[in-house]
């Protein structure tokens, strides 16, 4: 796949989201939300990000740092990795709540889509828009929480 810059997110995602109202392009997971963050990855969109709970947290990070250059155009120190030892998982004690508290000194945040899952499906948004997001998770039947 190609990797698409910002002004055509829309242009790539809507119709794709569209289908979804329409028809059955799920791939087979019969899970709308699971497609678009599928297919977000597929075209390199740091839209809404599933990471495994299991995940190292140089993957959080360099999720939240694609996030933030490709959706805002913003770099900024995050946490360390070695800040916690070699075998640390993203869901391990403090770590999810100390991205979210550098993002937030930034005027961002981290929220997360609940699935019932044991994975994180995650989005990295300002503050300013929590509300939007809130009630966007909401409007596709899931519930939104924080770290």
């Amino acid at each position: 796949m190609r990797e698409v810059t910002k002004p055509d997110y829309h242009k790539i995602l809507t119709p794709f989201i569209n289908k979804l109202n329409t028809k059955d392009v799920s791939g087979g997971s019969g899970e709308p939300l699971y497609s678009i963050a599928e297919f977000a990855d597929d075209h390199h969109i740091p839209y809404i990000m599933s990471i495994d709970w299991k995940a190292d947290i140089s993957t959080l990070k360099w999720r939240i740092s694609v996030a933030l250059k490709k959706n805002y155009n913003v770099a900024f120190q995050l946490p360390a990795t070695t800040t916690w030892h070699n075998d640390a998982s993203v869901s391990y004690d403090g770590v999810l709540e100390q991205y979210q508290k550098i993002l937030k000194l930034h005027g961002f945040q981290m929220g997360f889509i609940d699935t019932e899952s044991d994975e994180y499906m995650m989005l990295v948004f300002r503050v300013s828009h929590k509300n939007r997001v809130v009630k966007a998770v909401k409007m596709i039947g899931y519930k939104y929480y924080e770290k």
